[in-house]
């Protein structure tokens, strides 16, 4: 013969189920409420679409030296597609710029990884 055993479930007290309650009115109510982006901007599906402007960035084309103080820099800069209207750049985007070139200069010939 088998023995049966019988296995007793608690019953949740009812701190337990006003909590599950809770939960669950919040999860029915919320799932009804939308809050994503619309997808009107998105172009109908088959069309075709462009392709966008190319990125150009400021980049360090030069330097200038002045040779009665060797320790004058003028930096010429190019300004890509970063500039404004005014066809300008902040001093902190043509600082960084100054900054990684003389990081460059700091780094030396060991330190460098090249690959070939």
């Amino acid at each position: 013969m088998r023995e049966e055993k019988r296995v007793r479930i608690n019953a949740p007290d009812p701190i337990m189920r006003c909590v599950s309650a809770f939960t669950l009115i919040c999860f029915t109510l919320s799932s009804s409420l939308g809050y994503g982006q619309s997808v009107s901007v998105l172009p109908a599906p088959g069309t075709m679409v462009p392709f966008s402007s190319a990125f150009e960035p400021s980049i360090l084309r030069g330097l200038k030296l002045d040779p009665s103080d060797p320790f004058q820099f003028n930096f010429i800069i190019d300004l890509g597609g970063s500039g404004d209207k005014h066809n300008t750049i902040d001093a902190a985007e043509s600082g960084q710029l100054v900054k990684y070139f003389f990081t460059a200069l700091t780094v030396s010939n060991d330190d460098l990884w090249v690959t070939h």
